[in-house]
């Protein structure tokens, strides 16, 4: 799992340095979707958030051009092993928290004043921070 928080902080510094996050944006959202090829995960960016609405985060006031990373082989993975589907989507959550919060414990300044969530397009999102 190492080498996918790897791909995953390389991806995430990339964009940030290509892109950086404007003052403006007040949260940010780490989407999650289902495609032909597997789970994709993707960043996105709010000037509006209300933690009782997640319609927020559907708002892409941030939306960089390296918004999706393509390769953490470890959802895959999890997506497509056998067992009870939530369990599964459970286990992709947690690894994308634990990814997000070494990133986090490792760049404070980055994310300190955004509130953060992490979740499926057409499902639930998790509040971080």
């Amino acid at each position: 799992m190492d080498k996918d928080y790897e791909v995953f902080e390389n991806w995430l510094d990339n964009c940030l340095k290509n892109d950086p996050i404007d003052n403006a944006i007040i949260a940010i959202y780490f989407g999650l979707f289902e495609t032909g090829c597997g789970i994709k995960l993707y960043i996105s960016g709010s000037s509006i958030f209300t933690a009782d609405d997640s319609d927020w985060a559907c708002n892409n006031d941030y939306n960089p051009s390296e918004k999706y990373c393509y390769s953490i082989r470890i959802l895959n993975e999890i997506f497509e092993s056998k067992g009870d589907i939530f369990i599964r989507i459970g286990k992709i959550y947690n690894v994308i928290l634990d990814f997000i919060n070494k990133y986090i414990s490792k760049n404070q300044e980055v994310f300190y004043s955004k509130r953060i969530a992490v979740g499926f397009d057409d499902g639930d999102l998790k509040i971080i921070k």
